[in-house]
C-alpha cells in the first residue's frame, strides 16, 4: 500500500465510523392519534414526550390531537398514526375484520356516564323514559346499560350529542353521556342540581381509554412497540404522581381551551378510574375483556364465541422450557432442591406469621392514637361529627374549638391520598389548629399559619383542601375561609338553605406565604339554624342504583338536622339506608345554634 493509500483508508474508517454513530442515534418518527381534544385525559404521553421517555426509546413521537369527525382507528388503519387511543369498541372494530391489538389499558373503569337534570330527591334511571337524551356515537356500555335497566333507544328521544353542557344547563336537553372526569367541572360550576348513572351500578364494566396499534406494527417492528408502550407507561406514572406539573404543562403547551383547574379536577377524577395505588398502570385482565365482550354479544354485536386471541398484546411471551422436562437428572435435582425450599419456607412462614401478628397489633394501636388526635376535643351539645374512612386510616380530619371570646371554631380537612400517609399528614393541622385557637388568634392569621406550616413542612405534591369556619352564637354572625372543599351549607329552621359558601382559594399548603389569600366571607345566621360541612367523598358517594348522593343528598341531611335529628341520625337515614358506597374518605361536622 502507497503512503498516499494509508491516510485516504483512514478517512474513509473515521467517515464510516460518524456515518454508523449518526444513524444511532436518530429517532424513529411515529405518531400517537388521540381520541379527543387535548386534555389530562392524555397526560401521561404528553409527561412521557417532554420529559424525554419517547427520546430515551429512540423515538420522536408526535402527539395528534382529534379533529371533528375524526376516528383514531381509521387514522391507524390507514397509516396516518401508528399508535392510537380508544375505548373498548376497538373489539367491534376488530370483528370488522380490523387487525387492531390492546397494547395496554389506561383507565381501568371507563369514564362514561348519564347526568341527568335533577327535578326531584328520589329520581332514578327510570325517569329518563321519554326524556331527551344526547348520547355520543361509541356509547355502547351506556346503551347496555340503559337496555339492561328496561329502557330501549325506543323508549328516549335520542338526540346528536352538541359537546356543550350548557344544553343540559340550559334545560334544552334533559340528559347527556358525560365523563365523569370533565362535564361535572362545568355542572358544578353553574350550581345545576344533577344526578349522575353509572353503567357500574348495573355489573357493566368497560375498561376506558385503551392504547393501541396494528398486528403489522408489532410484526413488523416489534422493538419499537415495546418500547412506546414502556415509554408511554413511565409517562403515566409520572403524570399521576404530579399531577400539578402536568397541568401547568397542558397549559403551557398543549391547550387552553379549558382553565388550569379544570385539567386538576379531571386529574383528581381520574385517580379511582386509574386506581394507580391498586393497579399497575398499563394492566389487563383477559377476564375483564372476555366480560366486555359477553356484553356486546348480549347486544347483538358480537357472536357469543368470539375469539380474543391476536386482540390482546403480551409485553412478555411466554418461553418454551419443554427442554426441563426432558432430563430425568435434572428434574430429580429439581426435587430434592424443592423439598429443601419448602422446608425453609415453612420456617419463615412461622416466623411471618408473628411479624404479621405484632403488625396488626402495632396497627390497631396507631389507629387508635390517630383517633384520639384526630376527634373533637369540644364537648358541645351544639356540635356533630361523622365520619366512614376509605381504608384503616381516614385522610379526612374534623375538629372544633371554643375560643376565650366564645366563639365556636370549627375545621374540615381533606389531606391528598387515603390511609396512614394521609392520616399523618393532618396530624400536625388539627394540632397548630387547636393551639392557635386556644390562644385567641384571629380566624384570618389562623389560616396564615396552618398554610405556612403545611407549606414549609409538607412533601411537595401535598396540600390540604380545608373549610375553617367560626360562628359568633351571640352575634348571630359566620365567617368562611374555603381552601378546595365542598360548599359549606347554612339551613333556618325550616330546612331551606339560608346561604352556601363555596371554595373561593386554593388548598392550604400550595401557596408561598407571601401569596396566600386569607380573606374571609362573613354572613349572618339565622336564630335556629343549622350549619353543615363536608368532605367530597359524601357527595361522590353512588347508591346501590348508581345514583350520586350528590347535593340532593347534603340536603337531605341539613333538612333533618333542621327538623331536630341528630347528625348520626341523619347520616344513617340519609347515607347508610341508601347503601351509599364511596371510595374517598367521607367526613361530616355540624353545629346547631339556639333558637
Amino acid at each position: 500500500m502507497t503512503r498516499f493509500a494509508r491516510p485516504a483508508l483512514l478517512c474513509l474508517l473515521l467517515l464510516a465510523a460518524f456515518a454508523a454513530r449518526g444513524a444511532a442515534i436518530q429517532l424513529e418518527k411515529v405518531t400517537l392519534q388521540l381520541k379527543w381534544t387535548h386534555a389530562f385525559q392524555f397526560a401521561g404521553y404528553y409527561a412521557a414526550k417532554e420529559l424525554g421517555y419517547y427520546r430515551e426509546a429512540g423515538l420522536d413521537v408526535n402527539i395528534a390531537e382529534a379533529r371533528p369527525g375524526s376516528d383514531p382507528v381509521r387514522e391507524v388503519l390507514e397509516g396516518r398514526a401508528e399508535f392510537g387511543v380508544g375505548n373498548s369498541s376497538l373489539l367491534l372494530s376488530r370483528k370488522a375484520g380490523h387487525p387492531v391489538t390492546v397494547l395496554a389499558v389506561i383507565f381501568q373503569h371507563s369514564p362514561q356516564v348519564l347526568v341527568a337534570r335533577q327535578d326531584r330527591p328520589t329520581q332514578g334511571i327510570h325517569d329518563l323514559v321519554g326524556k331527551r337524551v344526547m348520547l355520543e356515537r361509541n356509547s355502547d356500555e351506556l346503551v347496555a346499560y340503559l337496555r339492561q335497566e328496561g329502557i330501549g333507544l325506543d323508549r328516549i328521544v335520542q338526540m346528536e350529542h352538541s359537546f356543550d353542557p350548557l344544553d343540559l344547563i340550559k334545560g334544552r336537553v334533559d340528559a347527556i353521556s358525560a365523563y365523569v372526569t370533565n362535564e361535572p367541572y362545568y355542572l358544578d360550576s353553574a350550581l345545576l342540581s344533577y344526578q349522575t348513572y353509572t353503567p357500574r351500578a348495573a355489573g357493566i364494566d368497560f375498561y376506558g381509554d385503551n392504547l393501541f396499534t396494528l398486528e403489522a406494527q408489532i410484526a413488523g417492528h416489534p422493538q419499537r412497540v415495546a418500547a412506546f408502550r414502556a415509554a408511554s407507561l413511565r409517562g403515566w406514572q409520572y403524570a399521576m404522581a404530579h399531577p400539578e406539573e402536568i397541568a401547568d404543562l397542558i397549559v403551557a403547551k398543549y391547550s387552553r381551551r379549558h382553565p388550569r383547574e379544570f385539567y386538576l379536577y379531571e386529574a383528581r377524577r381520574m385517580v379511582q378510574l386509574l386506581q394507580p395505588d391498586l393497579i399497575e398502570v398499563g394492566y389487563m385482565n383477559p377476564g375483564r375483556w372476555q366480560h366486555i365482550a359477553d356484553t356486546y354479544a348480549g347486544l347483538g354485536l358480537l357472536p357469543a364465541d368470539f375469539s380474543l386471541a391476536g386482540f390482546l398484546y403480551d409485553p412478555e411471551p411466554r418461553r418454551d422450557y419443554t427442554w426441563l422436562y426432558r432430563s430425568l437428572v435434572a428434574a430429580l435435582i429439581l426435587i430434592v432442591l424443592v423439598a429443601a425450599i419448602a422446608l425453609y419456607i415453612n420456617s419463615i412462614n412461622q416466623r411471618l406469621g408473628r411479624a404479621v401478628g405484632e403488625l396488626e397489633r402495632e396497627k390497631a394501636f396507631a389507629r387508635e392514637v390517630m383517633q384520639r388526635l384526630v376527634r373533637l376535643r369540644c364537648d358541645d351539645r351544639r356540635l356533630g361529627l361523622w365520619s366512614r374512612p376509605a381504608l384503616s386510616f381516614s385522610g379526612d380530619a374534623a375538629a372544633a374549638a371554643v375560643t376565650p371570646d366564645g366563639h365556636i371554631r370549627l375545621l374540615l380537612a381533606d389531606c391528598t391520598g387515603h390511609g396512614l400517609a394521609a392520616a399523618l399528614n393532618v396530624v400536625p393541622v388539627v394540632e397548630k389548629f387547636y393551639g392557635l385557637s386556644n390562644r385567641g388568634l384571629g380566624l384570618a392569621e389562623v389560616c396564615v399559619e396552618l398554610n405556612r406550616q403545611i407549606h414549609e413542612l409538607m412533601p411537595t405534591g401535598r396540600f390540604v383542601c380545608a373549610v375553617v369556619v367560626e360562628i359568633d352564637p351571640a352575634g348571630r354572625r359566620i365567617r368562611v375561609w374555603n381552601g378546595g372543599m365542598p360548599p359549606v351549607l347554612c339551613a333556618g329552621p325550616d330546612g331551606r338553605v339560608a346561604e352556601r359558601w363555596l371554595s373561593r382559594h386554593v388548598a392550604l399548603g400550595i401557596l408561598p406565604a407571601d401569596e396566600f389569600d386569607a380573606s374571609l366571607e362573613t354572613s349572618a345566621l339565622p336564630p335556629g339554624g343549622v350549619v353543615l360541612l363536608s368532605s367530597d367523598g359524601l357527595a361522590e358517594a353512588v347508591d346501590r342504583r348508581g345514583v350520586e348522593f350528590g347535593e340532593a343528598g347534603l340536603l337531605a341531611m341539613l333538612h333533618a338536622l333542621a327538623a331536630g335529628a341528630t347528625l348520626e341520625d341523619a347520616a344513617r337515614n340519609e347515607f347508610e339506608a341508601r347503601g351509599c358506597q364511596s371510595h374517598d374518605d367521607v367526613t361530616a361536622l355540624a353545629a346547631k345554634l339556639d333558637p
